[in-house]
């Protein structure tokens, strides 16, 4: 059921390579281990997107659609989970993730009164660390997170199955 949900919502893999300026890319998005459904390449489409959202870099997706060539990750959900990170976030994001730095760095919270585009040129480095720790540990998370929930969904069918023919036959086999 999530399968057919998941393929209404997300965009067909024709209707992606048409688009007028992805066509002459269609040779390296075509791949079908790129568009299919199952719990690794979910896993991973989820893990290179929030990697990749965290990265404060513009045009995110097109590395997040390059990683997904590379290592075989769902393009659509990567593509989508990197929006996460567009300009109503940003502050948050990037705020968050400039604190994470600085306490990982052990520098001092400056004062937001003294907060200047030259103080910010010199913070850059500290934000840079504070995103590379939270891309890598969120990009983790989100690969164990889309793993155990596809089993929790395979778990949960498999026993649906097994109640379907427990009422049938009224007995009930055991998994392997």
């Amino acid at each position: 059921m999530l399968n057919r949900t998941l393929r209404r919502k997300l965009p067909s893999k024709a209707t992606v390579l048409q688009q007028p300026g992805l066509r002459h890319l269609a040779h390296l998005f075509g791949d079908a281990q790129l568009w299919s459904l199952n719990r690794r390449s979910v896993s991973r489409g989820l893990a290179i997107g929030l990697f990749w959202t965290f990265v404060p870099i513009p045009l995110q997706t097109i590395p997040a659609a390059l990683t997904c060539l590379v290592i075989r990750g769902h393009l659509p959900i990567a593509a989508l989970i990197v929006w996460i990170s567009n300009p109503l976030t940003w502050l948050p994001l990037y705020g968050a993730a400039y604190l994470f730095g600085a306490w990982v760095l052990g520098q001092p919270i400056p004062d937001l009164s003294t907060v200047d585009l030259a103080w910010m040129k010199e913070q850059l480095v500290t934000l840079w660390v504070g995103c590379m720790i939270l891309a890598c540990l969120f990009a983790a998370l989100g690969y164990l997170l889309g793993h155990a929930l596809w089993q929790l969904r395979v778990l949960r069918q498999w026993e649906q199955r097994q109640a379907m023919q427990k009422d049938r036959t009224g007995t009930r086999t055991k998994p392997h």
